[in-house]
């Protein structure tokens, strides 16, 4: 009688399945990922993307991604020009290694933005990406 293993098999399942479904549900309504530069150039492709620079102006001036706003994660007033942008618009956001782009991410996760996609690597892993 090997009931005893089947029963904690099938009640490990049912919470696996409960979990997934409840975890789906609650990324049906926002969208916040760190992609690698692939995927990150698809993105780029979407309509009404706003691209976002969280580098410095020292850093953007040795190169950005084409078409992006340059937002510097390290200027007094971010949080403040943060909090100013539409909430129900896609962004796509890097920094030089990805390090501001994660505490950016989470910034905007918890003001309620529905859609954003972080750089994994930053620019630094893009470029390393442009030359494979």
């Amino acid at each position: 009688m090997n009931t005893v293993p089947y029963i904690k098999h099938a009640g490990f399942d049912l919470i696996t399945i409960a979990a997934l479904f409840f975890l789906g549900c609650a990324g049906s309504t926002s969208s916040h990922n760190t992609i690698e530069s692939a995927a990150f150039r698809e993105v780029l492709q979407m309509k009404d993307i706003t691209i976002i620079d969280l580098r410095t102006p020292e850093e953007t001036a040795n190169g950005m991604i084409k078409g992006c706003t340059e937002l510097d994660f390290r200027d007094a007033s971010f949080s403040e020009k943060l909090k100013a942008l539409p909430r129900d618009k896609p962004y796509a956001i890097y920094c030089q290694g990805g390090g501001r782009s994660g505490k950016a991410l989470n910034q905007m996760k918890e003001l309620g933005f529905s859609e954003v996609y972080d750089l994994a690597g930053g620019y630094s892993g893009w470029l390393k990406a442009q030359d494979q």
